[in-house]
C-alpha cells in the first residue's frame, strides 16, 4: 500500500479536505496525539473509525472543532451555562482539555457519542490540526489513529504502522509535544468532573472553577482497584490500553507480592523505562535502559513514554519491558502518566529477585 504521508501544504490539506468529504479518513497531528479523523455529518465515515480501529461503539469519540463558536453547535447549553463555559473554554482551549456536555439533538444517541446524550469535544493546539478543520468548515471525530488497544501514535510514520493497509491520508506535523492524550472534564449543569487524566492538570482546573465559583468533582476511580464505576464511558479508561506488542510490568520488591504475575531472574533480554533513577541499579544489568525523566517531570516523561513505547517494541530479542511502580507515593501532577502506565502494563506486576538490592 502506498504510504500516504503528506506534508501540511495548502494544496494537500484541500486533498485531505476532499477525501473526509467522499467519507475517507484523515489522521492529523495534535499537540497530545494523532487523531484518525472522519466528518461527523457523515455516518458511513464514523462506521469506519470504530471498524478500522477495531473499537467498541460503546467507547465514544471526541469531536475536534477549529474555535469555541463551532463547540457552541454541538453543545445543548443554557445561556447562563454558555457564559460560564465560554470562560472556561477561552483558558483551555486550544490546548490538552476535552469538555464533555450535553449534545444537541442531531448528535445525542449517535454513534459518535456512542449512544448517549452526552458529546466530548476539543479545540487542538497545532497549527496542522486548526488548518485542516478551519479548511474543513465541518467537525471532526477522532479518536486516536492507533489499533484499539495499541501504543497511542506521536508521529506521522506510527499512525501508518498501524493502518498501512487502509486508505487513510496521513497529515505528517511533525512529533507531537505534549505526547499523552487531553484531559477529560464533564460539565454535567452544576459541576465539572474529572473523567480522565490527561494533559492539562487537573489542578490547574480546579483553580479556575474556584476563581469562578464553579463546583469539582474528580470522578476518576483507583485505577489499582480496576474498578470502573464512571456512569459514561470514557475513551481510554480500559485495562489494557496504550499497550505495545511485548508484555509489559511494573516492578515489585516482594516475593511475598500476591499481585505479582511474572517473576524473572536473567535480565538480558529486557528492557527498563525508568522514572526518576528508581531503577537505576538495574542500567548495567538489562538489554536497555531509558529514563523517561531522571528529575520526574511529569511533562517530560509525558513526551517520552509512545515514543520510546512504539520505538522499543520493533527492538528484537526482548522478552519484556518493566516500570517501577510509583502508585505508593504518587503525585497529582504524576496521575496521568502513572495510568497510562498501569494500563500499559494491563495492571501486571513483575518480581526480579535481588536484582535492586545487590
Amino acid at each position: 500500500m502506498k504510504k500516504n504521508i503528506l506534508t501540511p501544504s495548502d494544496k494537500n490539506v484541500k486533498s485531505c479536505v476532499l477525501h473526509l468529504e467522499k467519507e475517507g479518513l484523515v489522521s492529523f497531528p495534535t499537540e497530545t496525539v494523532y487523531g484518525l479523523g472522519g466528518r461527523v455529518d457523515l455516518p458511513k465515515a464514523v462506521e469506519k473509525i470504530f471498524f478500522w480501529k477495531g473499537r467498541p461503539t460503546s467507547n465514544p469519540l471526541i469531536v475536534h472543532v477549529y474555535d469555541f463558536s463551532q463547540a457552541l453547535d454541538l453543545f445543548q447549553w443554557t445561556h447562563k451555562e454558555k457564559e460560564i463555559l465560554e470562560q472556561l473554554a477561552k483558558w483551555a482551549w486550544p490546548g490538552p482539555f476535552t469538555l464533555v456536555g450535553l449534545a444537541k439533538p442531531f448528535l445525542a444517541n449517535s454513534l459518535v457519542t456512542a449512544h448517549s446524550p452526552w458529546v466530548a469535544v476539543r479545540v487542538p493546539h497545532h497549527p496542522v490540526a486548526l488548518s485542516l478543520l478551519k479548511a474543513c468548515q465541518v467537525p471532526l471525530a477522532a479518536p486516536s489513529a492507533n489499533r484499539w488497544g495499541h501504543v497511542s501514535p506521536t508521529t506521522a510514520d506510527h499512525v501508518w504502522e498501524d493502518f498501512k493497509e487502509r486508505d487513510i491520508l496521513i497529515l505528517d506535523g511533525g512529533r507531537c509535544s505534549v505526547g499523552v492524550e487531553s484531559t477529560i472534564v464533564q460539565w454535567d449543569g452544576s459541576s465539572l468532573n474529572l473523567l480522565r487524566w490527561g494533559g492539562l492538570d487537573w489542578v490547574c482546573i480546579e483553580d479556575f472553577a474556584q476563581k469562578w465559583g464553579l463546583k469539582t468533582q474528580n470522578l476518576t476511580t483507583d485505577i489499582s482497584q480496576k474498578s470502573q464505576n464512571l456512569t459514561l464511558d470514557v475513551p481510554g479508561r480500559s485495562l489494557k490500553h496504550y499497550a505495545p506488542d511485548i508484555p509489559c510490568y511494573m516492578v515489585t520488591k516482594s516475593l511475598g507480592d500476591k499481585n505479582a504475575d511474572y517473576t524473572i531472574r536473567n535480565l538480558s533480554h529486557v528492557c527498563v523505562l525508568d522514572y526518576g533513577q528508581k531503577l537505576l541499579p538495574l542500567a548495567d544489568k538489562v538489554k536497555s535502559y531509558f529514563d523517561l525523566s531522571v528529575h520526574q517531570n511529569p511533562k517530560e516523561a509525558g513526551y517520552q513514554l509512545f515514543f520510546l513505547l512504539r520505538s522499543l517494541e520493533k527492538q528484537t530479542h526482548i522478552e519484556c519491558l518493566i516500570f517501577p511502580d510509583f502508585s505508593p507515593h504518587i503525585q497529582c501532577q504524576d496521575k496521568a502518566l502513572f495510568d497510562r502506565i498501569y494500563r500499559a502494563c494491563q495492571g501486571k506486576k513483575i518480581f526480579i529477585g535481588d536484582f535492586l538490592s545487590s
